[in-house]
């Protein structure tokens, strides 16, 4: 983890959905069936059914079958978090580090990590871990985090396995170690964590940190392409720009760059915007390596937006002006449907659900805060 980032990346559950199933494991309906559905949970939940409190929330929150209301969702949760369910002790936890329907109140989020941990949610404990590891809500104390890591991993948490690897790799409490790191992250991938596919996979696509396997990091990377994780789709497309001999197909590092282009990745962005202005694998375009640079810019903030000034200020003089206003006024409806910069799991036909669990890390360098990424149930 880079201590020089100190805001966390809060890591929801949406692979439920994009399975077409609740928390609790039941098929989602839509329109009138959802609504008596609904009415029939809340009913069994104001009798005291813990389980169907959670589904109550579940639907507060995602608008399944009612309108959405954060708050409500928070009510609901903190019934069964503190009729001791370990689930929904993660799940206001979080609410409450995230100001979620709730008073953000970092204190009372750690000490609900806590409860959940204690009542054996291992991605209660991986939250916990990364509160102790960066002082969020407790007093900063990485040593016990990369305890409580190192515990949820034995337990087979991939992403507690690529936690630790992040804090063997930049010796945050613990002493710095490359290759335990390393070693780490291969036990994250061994258990199918995207997170921890990444970070191998990069490792491996660099000469001077680790023998270089191109074949493998391209292989890790569309396993965890395939979970959704955008960084992977960034990664895997500037293989393909970078190493040729990967045989990556150019249409597929295309995809998975408009993909994560798609997604908010600025970085992304930026890569199409050179590919189309240059002329790689396709005739120059300049309209279209304007319209990348314009999204990145405003992806990026103020430092890429003089990152890619240049550019734009070459191809709209060689645009004209109509096209150029044109461009911007699509840039700007554009970002009005993408508020939710850089969101990390996304699958064009995932619907998110902001419900269940979801771990915590700092952000990889060059990255925004408030990324949205999915994590396996414990």
């Amino acid at each position: 983890m880079n201590r020089s980032s100190r805001a966390l990346v809060f890591l929801f559950a949406l692979a439920l959905t994009a399975r077409g199933v609740n928390i609790a494991g039941q098929p989602l309906v839509s329109g009138v069936q959802s609504e008596l559905r609904f009415m029939k949970l809340l009913n069994s939940a104001e009798h005291g059914d813990i389980a169907r409190e959670i589904e109550v929330a579940d639907g507060y929150l995602i608008g399944q079958g009612v309108k959405q209301n954060a708050q409500l969702a928070a009510e609901w949760y903190e019934k069964a978090a503190n009729a001791g369910n370990p689930g929904a002790q993660n799940q206001i936890g979080y609410m409450y580090q995230a100001g979620l329907g709730v008073p953000r109140d970092l204190q009372r989020a750690a000490r609900w990590y806590q409860l959940s941990a204690t009542n054996g949610s291992i991605i209660g404990k991986v939250n916990l871990a990364v509160a102790y590891v960066w002082g969020i809500g407790v007093q900063p104390n990485p040593a016990l985090g990369a305890v409580l890591l190192s515990e949820a991993s034995k337990k087979g948490n991939g992403i507690a396995a690529a936690y630790l690897g992040d804090l063997y790799v930049n010796g945050t409490g613990v002493t710095q170690d490359l290759y335990r790191g390393i070693a780490c992250y291969e036990r994250g991938a061994k258990l199918h964590s995207y997170y921890a596919e990444y970070k191998l996979a990069v490792f491996l696509s660099k000469p001077d940190k680790h023998p270089q396997d191109l074949a493998r990091s391209v292989s890790l990377l569309k396993s965890s392409i395939s979970q959704g994780y955008v960084p992977a789709m960034y990664a895997l497309g500037l293989i393909a720009v970078n190493h040729p001999e990967s045989q990556v197909p150019h249409q597929e590092a295309l995809d998975v760059l408009k993909s994560a282009s798609d997604a908010g990745s600025w970085k992304a962005s930026t890569v199409l915007g050179a590919l189309a202005r240059d002329g790689k694998w396709a005739p120059k375009n300049q309209e279209d390596a304007y319209r990348y640079f314009q999204r990145a810019a405003v992806q990026g903030g103020d430092t890429v937006k003089e990152y890619v000034k240049n550019d734009l200020q070459r191809l709209s003089l060689l645009l004209d002006e109509h096209t150029v206003a044109a461009l911007d006024e699509e840039t700007t409806e554009w970002a009005s449907k993408h508020t939710v910069s850089l969101v990390l799991i996304h699958k064009a036909d995932q619907k998110p659900a902001p419900f269940g669990n979801y771990a915590l890390t700092s952000p990889p360098p060059g990255e925004h805060t408030g990324h949205i990424v999915s994590v396996n149930p414990d």
